[in-house]
């Protein structure tokens, strides 16, 4: 998983060039978090759509077990329309297509783990959902919208986000949880998915049970399921590297039964097998690190 320490902005402007006079027909900047919530959030991002776009394109948010928090705000005659809404953990790609109209896009993306101190909920009730943030924070969560909306730039709303992430961290951080969740996905990261969940409750000195309990109510998907994430995330990497692949080996190395628990795990995510998928390409180089899939839609 990308980390915060190691993340270089990224500009990715893959699928039309820049017209003259107007926006990219979809452009997309990744950036470091500010300093305080290093260790907390792995990237910003913004991404524009331009309504003088040919057609439609298909977007995938690919799983990565964590939770984003963006300001969708759609350029409308009568004036913008902004709303802040929460991206939970998934254990499955989630699949969009981006329509012919003008919108952006600007938020932040956690580190597994880490969210349930700024939302104070667990996330678990927000698996695989994409919720407006009002029906967590209530009204100052629309409030926080309007003000970022009144920003002159998206490095001003971007930077508004994260001030106020931070000041919501503090106050509603849990400790013990929190600290047992954060060891619990370094374990998992660090064995890239290949780790047995009963072991490493051991390891951290609680029941399996309680394990299940916290890493639900902190990363938003059980351990099992992310640690199975983290496996898939490692499969990826190796498609994007492009270079010949021994899967039977691979699939050793990464703890799959054989190649064909590998090849059968990797179809269910995307529909595809990992050789055929890096055979094609057909994705934006670099992409695949900050946990999406672009391609072309097909045409109408």
């Amino acid at each position: 998983m990308t980390r915060a320490g190691n993340l270089q902005p990224l500009i990715l402007d893959p699928l039309e060039s820049r017209r003259s006079g107007t926006l990219l027909t979809s452009s997309n900047a990744f950036r470091p978090p500010i300093a305080p919530l290093e260790g907390l959030v792995t990237y910003s991002f913004e991404t524009v759509h331009d309504e003088t776009a040919a057609r439609s394109f298909d977007f995938s948010r690919l799983p990565d077990g964590a939770v984003q928090i963006s300001l969708y705000t759609t350029e409308l005659p009568t004036g913008d329309v902004s709303r802040l809404y929460v991206s939970g953990a998934s254990d499955r790609p989630r699949g969009f297509t981006l329509p012919q109209a003008m919108y952006r896009i600007q938020g932040v993306n956690f580190l597994a783990g880490t969210a349930s101190d700024v939302l104070g909920v667990p996330l678990s009730s927000l698996q695989g959902t994409l919720v407006p943030l009002e029906d967590i924070w209530g009204p100052s969560a629309r409030l926080l919208a309007e003000q970022m909306e009144a920003c002159k730039t998206m490095a001003k709303r971007l930077e508004l986000l994260q001030n106020e992430l931070h000041e919501r961290r503090l106050r509603n951080a849990r400790a013990i949880s929190h600290r047992l969740a954060k060891a619990a996905v370094a374990r998992i990261e660090n064995a890239n998915g290949s780790i047995r969940i009963g072991a490493l409750a051991d390891e951290l000195g609680v029941s399996a049970r309680q394990l299940q309990r916290i890493f639900l109510d902190q990363v938003g998907l059980a351990p099992k399921r992310f640690a199975q994430v983290m496996r898939f995330r490692r499969v990826l990497a190796l498609v994007a590297s492009r270079s010949p692949i021994d899967w039977a080996a691979a699939a050793v190395e990464l703890g799959y039964t054989d190649q064909s628990h590998l090849i059968e795990e990797f179809r269910d995510q995307l529909g595809s097998t990992p050789e055929r998928l890096r055979l094609q390409g057909d994705f934006v180089e670099g992409a695949v690190s900050y946990g999406w899939l672009v391609t072309r839609a097909a045409e109408p």
